[in-house]
């Protein structure tokens, strides 16, 4: 099982799951969803073995601090940052950058950790006055109702540019400012220790480090 938080799901579930399979044809891999700081939680917990998800750059050192009293590791995988996404013809898409100060009176599609994790980013309580906002579940509807439905959103570049493309010409993404802390998040892969994990976990592990190029 891998445990992925929703921003990271889509986009890397399929590349994942070729390689694994690729190196074992008769393998096994379940894929899960999770809010971030929940994934974190339950390795350290021994609820889950895996995860790939986003921290902020002192939520991670907070969070290896902790991990480290239980063997638990956390390798960064890349670095990204939080973009607002519009469509081309927004009138906000001509700016090189935007203020989340300046983000008022819009209608935002979020995903539900947007609404919910206080200490994320861009935590809808941060945002700028008179928005409106529509939970929706996936990467992909969040795009969908920004193409559609004249809204906008924030998501991470590598959910921007991976996962499903195929309208991505329609869309511009331009990068957030003045956000509560900087905006910098790393892309962190979670793991117990060799010992606590099977053999085929031990092969995602690689498999997850190759894509990324980390081995």
């Amino acid at each position: 099982s891998l445990l992925l938080s929703p921003t990271i799901s889509e986009s890397l579930s399929i590349p994942l799951s070729k390689i694994f399979l690729e190196r074992i044809p008769d393998g096994n891999l379940s894929f899960h969803t999770a809010l971030g700081d929940e994934i974190g939680s339950q390795i350290i917990s021994n609820e889950s073995n895996i995860g790939i998800t986003y921290y902020s750059s002192d939520h991670l050192l907070e969070y290896r601090s902790i991990a480290s009293k239980y063997s638990v590791e956390a390798t960064v995988l890349c670095w990204d940052r939080l973009y607002l996404l519009v469509r081309k013809e927004h009138p906000l898409a001509g700016r090189e950058q935007v203020s989340i100060g300046e983000l008022n009176n819009l209608s935002f599609a979020i995903l539900p950790h947007f609404n919910s994790q206080e200490d994320s980013i861009a935590y809808a309580g941060y945002l700028g006055t008179g928005n409106r906002y529509t939970t929706f579940p996936s990467v992909s509807l969040l795009k969908q109702a920004v193409i559609q439905s004249h809204m906008v959103t924030v998501l991470s570049g590598y959910a921007i540019c991976h996962g499903f493309k195929d309208q991505n010409d329609l869309l511009k993404a331009i990068p957030l400012t003045g956000t509560r802390n900087k905006n910098e998040i790393a892309m962190c892969l979670l793991h117990r220790d060799e010992q606590s994990i099977s053999d085929q976990e031990k092969i995602l592990i690689q498999c997850i480090l190759d894509y990324f190029k980390l081995s």
